[in-house]
C-alpha cells in the first residue's frame, strides 16, 4: 500500500478471530497524519484475539476515534493492547466491555486505559483452541455471566458464543441433524465491505447425531 495515496480512514473490524500471528492487529499510521483531528476512526467489536506472539493489538499512534469493545484479548505473548508511547493532546484510547487474561506483560500499556465493563480478573473458558475442531474458540457454558452476557447489549464477549449442543432424544431410534451457523472462521477468509469494514464469515456446519432408545 502507498500510504501517501491509499488510506483507510474509517475501519470496522467485527466478529473476527486473530490467532497465532506476530501481532493480532497492528494499526499503522503515516507520519503526516494529524492525530488530533483525523478524520479517521477504528471500531473493533466482538473479536477474539488469542495466542499471538507479541501484542494482541498495537497502535503506532493514538486515535481519537478508536473503540475496542465486546471482545476477548487473551494469552498473547506481550501486552493485550500496546498504545502509543508518550503524551498526546488527544484522550487516551479506551477499551470497554472486554476481557483481558493471560497476556504475558499485562492487559495494557501506553496511551490507553481500561473503561466500563472491562475484566482483568476473569478467565474465559473456551471449548477448544484447535482450529480443526467445530468447537474452535466457542465459549464453554461454564463461563460466568460476565463473559456470557458481558457485552454492551448483554450478549457474549468475543467472536463466538456458547457452542449449541443438542439435547439427546431418548424416546425413539432416529437420526437428527443440528445445523450451527458459525460466526467467523478467518482461515476460510473474511469479506471486506464498503467503508473499510471487515466482518466475519458465515460458515455452515452440519453435525449429525444418532440417538438410540434403550429397551428394558
Amino acid at each position: 500500500m502507498n500510504l501517501s495515496t491509499q488510506r483507510i480512514q474509517n475501519a470496522v473490524v467485527r466478529n473476527s478471530i486473530f490467532q497465532a500471528n506476530t501481532y493480532g492487529i497492528l494499526l499503522a499510521y503515516p507520519d503526516d497524519l494529524d492525530v488530533d483531528i483525523g478524520p479517521y476512526s477504528v471500531d473493533i467489536e466482538h473479536v477474539t484475539i488469542i495466542g499471538n506472539n507479541s501484542d494482541g493489538i498495537i497502535m503506532g499512534r493514538p486515535s481519537p476515534n478508536m473503540t475496542i469493545r465486546d471482545s476477548l484479548i487473551i494469552d498473547n505473548g506481550d501486552y493485550g493492547v500496546r498504545g502509543a508511547i508518550g503524551s498526546f493532546s488527544v484522550d487516551r484510547n479506551v477499551m470497554g466491555h472486554t476481557a483481558f487474561w493471560g497476556n504475558g506483560k499485562g492487559a495494557r500499556t501506553g496511551w490507553t486505559q481500561l473503561g466500563v465493563g472491562t475484566l482483568t480478573n476473569v478467565q474465559p473458558v473456551l471449548r477448544t483452541t484447535n482450529p480443526s475442531s467445530p468447537y474452535f474458540l466457542y465459549l464453554d457454558s461454564s463461563n460466568p455471566d460476565s463473559i456470557l452476557h458481558g457485552s454492551r447489549n448483554g450478549t457474549f464477549l468475543g467472536a463466538r458464543p456458547v457452542y449449541p449442543i443438542p439435547e439427546p432424544d431418548t424416546t425413539s431410534t432416529m437420526s437428527t441433524a443440528c445445523c450451527m451457523l458459525a460466526l467467523p472462521m478467518p482461515s476460510r477468509g473474511c469479506k471486506e465491505q464498503r467503508g473499510g469494514a471487515i466482518d466475519g464469515c458465515l460458515v455452515l456446519h452440519t453435525i449429525h447425531h444418532k440417538f438410540t432408545r434403550s429397551h428394558e
